[in-house]
């Protein structure tokens, strides 16, 4: 069994900054992560907050793709539009693979130790200790941070109500030939012909290419087939554009 001071399952952004925080602390950790490389499959639309990625010292300029300025708001019928806009830059276009490496690199620089293809699959809590069971490995610690995301099955088998409402599945592809994109800004469509229970979106990534996709209940690849084709802000845009990149989660 290997010992360490803090188990984090999970080496996407969240559990690879507090793996690097910790052992920059002095704290013996290990990262457990179920895929073979760090990053792969991306798993999020890539938007996030400038201030914040300031405030955590994750900012690099090779990671931004673009940054955004604003929000336009398109209501169900888009007869309706609402505009939301700054002078300064309020989020960043993320490359999302590069971005998890990056903090990779800063956790490994600090000490930490990051498993790959090791999936957590049980963890046990023992007095003042927690003991995590992989398919080919026991590891024992003092503190057990999880950072798996959606999936949450350490969270449910250590005990604790985990809301099943609330979430739901996304579609995302990457665009490119997307004609008419307004650079700094962020494009959210409203409605339940499109998608029931949040909304779609474009978020550019360059002139010409975007990130568009949604989150919904019921089949999130209809919606998105049929909001891709018949919305009435993005078909025109769309008519030569070709998918680069699918991702669902």
């Amino acid at each position: 069994m290997s010992h360490a001071d803090v188990i984090v399952v999970g080496a996407g952004p969240t559990g690879l900054y507090t793996a690097y925080r910790v052992a920059k602390a002095g704290y013996r950790v290990v990262v457990l992560e179920e895929h073979r490389e760090v990053g792969v499959p991306v798993h999020c639309a890539g938007l996030v907050g400038y201030r914040s990625l300031r405030e955590l010292d994750l900012y690099w300029d090779d990671i931004i793709l673009n940054k955004a300025r604003g929000a336009r708001i398109f209501s169900p019928s888009c007869k309706t539009v609402l505009e939301v806009k700054r002078k300064s830059i309020q989020a960043c276009v993320l490359d999302r693979e590069r971005f998890d490496k990056k903090i990779y690199q800063k956790a490994l620089s600090e000490g930490a130790e990051v498993v790959l293809e090791r999936r957590a699959v049980d963890a046990l809590v023992h007095d003042d200790s927690v003991k995590v069971l992989c398919s080919d490995r026991k590891y024992s610690a003092e503190v057990l941070v999880d950072a798996e995301g959606g999936r949450r099955k350490i969270a449910k088998r250590l005990g604790f109500k985990v809301p099943s409402k609330g979430i739901l599945p996304a579609i995302q592809a990457e665009f490119k030939g997307v004609h008419d994109i307004e650079m700094d800004v962020v494009e959210i469509y409203l409605g339940r012909k499109w998608a029931r229970g949040l909304f779609g979106w474009l978020i550019p990534t360059s002139e010409t290419s975007a990130r568009i996709g949604l989150a919904s209940t019921g089949s999130v690849v209809h919606r998105f087939n049929h909001m891709i084709r018949f919305h009435p802000i993005l078909k025109n845009r769309l008519n030569k554009a070709k998918i680069t990149r699918l991702t669902t989660g």
